[in-house]
């Protein structure tokens, strides 16, 4: 069969995959044991490069804002877990989880080992991440070549690598961003109960992890792909889909409720005041705060488990910032919304900064393109690259009958609902109030209003379209060498 030019993409099935999938293994292996052997080899030979000769950023995961107390969290897991409302539970989850063997030979963990343990996970994620990009970049194509250099480029992206070697809760949401959007498009494609319960589960998973998609909120994308999905599955499978989505839904609908129950607010997170006050740059006075009685209940479970960030102080402010925040915006709608178009405009700015660039790493400073990729994937140059790379693939993709635009857009609703879901949390959310003006001096910002953290947070959208754009691009290169040797060649021969 003589190949054209174009991709022939089948909206219809996955198609013979079969003779891929040890090539998505080896993808995903070998990424896991290269990055495995760099930190391995900086641990062993470079400690003096390090912070405490261990971590390639300056933070363990115990010094994160966001985590627990690894002592605290293993002598009273059950307490501290229920009774958590900084942050959602998902992450010291995984941390507790990864001291089980000490807990096992009856020894108390050390956050150095947990960490080296967090280290190798986050490498294993890596390499599965890869493998998705991998699969559907031969999927699109079915090109090795293509594929590979597709996968490559993300494997090698200083975004990528930086955020797989930071220990906080983002690579592990960005990983489960990733396979919430890949069981979708394989239920979508061969329309088995067993993707579409991937994506669903992966879904849960990540608003258990990621405080920028409340689980209130899951309910409702779980009920819209319902929706979406109930006319395309077979009829014998709709009562278990459905069935599957009210279980799915009470389970994420279990920790807003305890959270407001417990703390009076659905929020996983109590920074969300900050973030809501940020969003529409209101500085509250001190009398304000103070006119906010704080109810027993709230008080009462706010001390009954105390550690670092998650304190009844904490839990105070949330719940006084977040009052403030809903009588400021319903007195005056308007300036509100108006404030928070600055607060878009300097999420983005902030946004338009290499991700690699939020923390020094050692690992990630020292690769020799690293200087590179942070002019070309920042700013101006990087909105080029993304809008020609994107544009590229949908140019040199042509489906292999004419599809039905409508209902190719009413089936991917959900991800798209998602996809704008956590982008406008990036833009919009992630600027918080502070009184340190230091944060937003390189930006000219000295007003308070100056953390954010939208150049790492856009990770979250990065997963999904940059692997695409630089699809795009590697495909439009392969068919231009394939004009030239083809029809160049034989003009000169």
């Amino acid at each position: 069969m003589r190949r054209t030019g174009r991709l022939h993409f089948n909206y219809n099935g996955v198609g013979q995959q079969g003779s891929c999938s040890k090539y998505v293994w080896a993808a995903g292996s070998l990424s896991t044991a290269a990055l495995i052997f760099f930190e391995v080899v900086n641990w062993v030979f470079s400690p003096e490069k390090l912070a405490r000769g261990l971590y390639f950023e300056p933070n363990s995961s115990e010094d994160m804002m966001q985590t627990l107390s690894l002592k605290v969290l293993v002598e009273s897991p059950r307490e501290a877990l229920f009774y958590l409302h900084y942050q959602p539970p998902g992450f010291d989850i995984v941390r507790l989880v990864l001291a089980i063997p000490e807990l096992i030979a009856g020894v108390s963990p050390s956050v150095r080992s947990v960490d080296i343990r967090l280290y190798l996970f986050y490498a294993l994620l890596y390499g599965c991440l890869n493998g998705i990009i991998f699969y559907w970049s031969h999927y699109v194509t079915h090109s090795l070549v293509v594929a590979t250099l597709t996968t490559l480029a993300w494997a090698m992206y200083p975004g990528n690598l930086f955020m797989a070697t930071y220990l906080d809760s983002m690579y592990l949401s960005v990983f489960l961003f990733a396979v919430v959007f890949h069981f979708w498009f394989l239920s979508i494609s061969v329309k088995r109960m067993k993707w579409v319960l991937g994506a669903g589960v992966s879904l849960l998973f990540f608003s258990l992890v990621r405080t920028s998609f409340q689980p209130v909120l899951v309910p409702l994308l779980i009920l819209l792909a319902v929706a979406v999905l109930i006319r395309y599955v077979p009829r014998s499978s709709r009562k278990r889909l459905l069935g599957a989505a009210i279980i799915l839904s009470a389970i994420a609908l279990a920790l807003p409720i305890k959270q407001v129950l417990l703390f009076g607010t659905p929020s996983t997170s109590t920074t969300s005041g900050h973030h809501l006050l940020g969003m529409i740059r209101y500085s509250p006075s001190q009398s304000e705060k103070a006119s906010i009685e704080i109810p027993r209940r709230i008080e009462y479970n706010g001390h009954r488990f105390e550690n670092k960030f998650n304190n009844f102080q904490e839990l105070a402010t949330n719940y006084r910032y977040s009052k403030i925040f809903f009588k400021t915006f319903f007195t005056d709608p308007t300036r509100a919304l108006s404030n928070s178009l600055v607060t878009a405009r300097r999420s983005i700015i902030k946004g338009a900064s290499a991700t690699h660039t939020y923390q020094p790493n050692a690992l990630v400073d020292q690769l020799p393109w690293s200087r590179i990729c942070e002019s070309l994937f920042s700013g101006l140059s990087y909105a080029v690259l993304v809008f020609i790379g994107l544009t590229l693939l949908v140019v040199f993709i042509r489906p292999n009958k004419s599809p039905n635009w409508p209902n190719v857009l009413v089936k991917n609703l959900p991800p798209v609902f998602l996809f704008a879901m956590v982008a406008a949390v990036v833009v919009f959310g992630s600027m918080r109030y502070t009184t340190s003006a230091a944060m937003g001096e390189p930006f000219g910002w000295t007003d308070g209003f100056t953390w954010t953290e939208s150049n790492r947070l856009k990770l979250l959208l990065e997963v999904v379209f940059l692997p695409p754009a630089l699809l795009g691009i590697f495909r439009s290169n392969q068919v231009l060498a394939h004009f030239c040797t083809r029809y160049i060649g034989k003009k000169f021969h």
